[in-house]
């Protein structure tokens, strides 16, 4: 094939002798392969790491690729070349904007509203401009002028995005390699501006393509390794992350493990003494004789003190193992009445000043559950409201029946809770910022609500300042499905 040389004046602006005379049908399928190749690749990362994100978009601007290629194939020659051109670059145009898409996706840059909007535009436009522009001036020239600056603006801007933006450091080798892709795609479209401008008069794209089919497919086999690089780093960058991740899940468990055990050994070693003094205390108001007011009371003091201690040791255990997720439920059938006056008992002993009233309807389905676990998130509940309301005014412990699921309602008169802090109660050691000056953890709240969804249930708090709290859990219809 004789060399091409175009001019400009009378300078000559590249000269090139091909050296590799290619058709369109093996440019078509070589793209189609490619692509074929590349889509494959794509899906079976997908399949394997779900977790990266933009990977749906990069699948699909694949799939486009492929089909455009496809499609320019089987319509070769069966319908006008005009409308091959036009769905053949409609859809590898497609591929573009939806890999930049999953490329902003797969980096986390900034979303913006207009970005991909504006691709489908410009993909709108460089599609349309291959008849429309014939309205403004019949020439090839001028519609290869029109189509060269859209595709070249657009790769230019897809390669350039990723690295205006820094992504996570970890993605910096990917990025430079995603960048690679675009570039020389958008340099094959732009080095075709000085052609078009040259010969504005143009009425053949014999020569062109024969030109463009060569450059075109040393950058199809240069984007081929450039993504099979790419690939290459994200399976290894993977596989490291994922190793690195299971040799971390492998040191939480034993530091969960140690730390249960510390906490074992932490409630076994202050349990002990604490127990001791209140038995100590319980003996001494036994053996006194003719024991005065004071004496009693202080008694009284120690022995509080003493449960409060070894209720809080209880609480911590109990927190620690349940956040861990190394409890399993010991299921038993309860009868949540009688769970709920023995829950009133035990408080109205520990607080004889206070007055807990208890509501709840004759009949109401048994509780298939872990009693003691339901025990502590009640006697959690009912600690809190006895704690933070007012000694002048009842507690009241409601037990309701409502479709499908048991509602236990526990609420007080209090001093209630900041309305913006509403959503942050029940994580751990999270406190109402209203009740500093009163002793406590936090962690009883943060217990029950584990326990709630242990039971595939969950906790709701109601509060108002100054006039209470109320706290409903509730127990689905799969958990209270046996009648009484």
């Amino acid at each position: 094939m004789p060399g091409l040389t175009v001019e400009i004046g009378h300078q000559p602006l590249f000269k090139e002798a091909v050296l590799l005379q290619l058709d369109t049908v093996t440019t078509i399928l070589l793209t189609v392969a490619n692509a074929l190749v590349m889509l494959l690749m794509l899906v079976h990362t997908y399949a394997t790491r779900k977790t990266y994100p933009g990977f749906l978009f990069w699948i699909a601007s694949m799939a486009c690729w492929f089909s455009g290629g496809v499609l320019s194939y089987l319509l070769r020659g069966r319908i006008d070349p005009f409308w091959v051109i036009v769905a053949g670059n409609g859809l590898l145009l497609s591929m573009p904007v939806l890999f930049n898409e999953g490329v902003n996706r797969f980096y986390g840059l900034p979303a913006r509203w207009w970005r991909f909007p504006l691709n489908l535009a410009l993909l709108f436009i460089a599609v349309a401009a291959l008849h429309y522009a014939t309205f403004i001036n019949d020439s090839l020239a001028w519609r290869g002028i029109i189509i060269s600056l859209g595709y070249g603006l657009f790769f230019l801007r897809t390669a350039a995005e990723p690295l205006l933006f820094a992504p996570p450091a970890r993605h910096h080798s990917i990025q430079w390699l995603l960048s690679l892709c675009m570039l020389p795609l958008s340099f094959f479209h732009f080095m075709r501006l000085p052609y078009f401008v040259a010969n504005p008069g143009l009425r053949n794209f014999a020569e062109l393509a024969a030109r463009d089919q060569y450059l075109l497919t040393a950058i199809i086999l240069a984007n081929s390794i450039i993504i099979l690089v790419t690939y290459s780093c994200l399976s290894l960058t993977s596989e490291r992350v994922e190793s690195e991740l299971h040799k971390s899940q492998q040191q939480a468990r034993i530091i969960a493990e140690k730390q249960r055990e510390l906490f074992a050994m932490v409630t076994h070693e202050f349990k002990t003494p604490l127990a001791v003094i209140d038995r100590s205390a319980q003996m001494i108001s036994f053996r006194a004789i003719n024991p005065d007011e004071a004496l009693t009371r202080r008694l009284g003091v120690i022995r509080a003190n003493a449960t409060h201690l070894i209720g809080l040791l209880d609480n911590c255990m109990n927190d620690a193992v349940l956040a861990q997720g190394m409890l399993q439920l010991n299921s038993t059938d309860i009868q949540l009445p009688d769970l709920l006056q023995e829950i009133r008992e035990q408080c109205a002993e520990a607080r004889p000043d206070r007055e807990i009233r208890l509501l709840m309807p004759e009949r109401v389905p048994n509780l298939n559950g872990d009693k003691r676990l339901l025990a502590l998130l009640f006697l959690n509940l009912l600690d809190n409201a006895l704690k933070f309301s007012d000694e002048t005014k009842p507690v009241l412990l409601e037990l309701r029946q409502a479709p499908g699921e048991l509602l236990v309602t526990v609420s007080d008169s209090g001093i209630g809770i900041p309305p913006e802090e509403l959503d942050q109660l029940g994580k751990q050691t999270c406190r109402a910022s209203n009740v500093a000056q009163i002793p406590g953890s936090g962690i009883g709240l943060h217990t029950a609500r584990l326990i709630a969804q242990l039971h595939n249930g969950s906790l709701t708090i109601r509060s108002s300042l100054a006039e209470g709290t109320s706290i409903t859990v509730s127990l689905p219809a799969a958990i209270a499905n046996r009648k009484a």
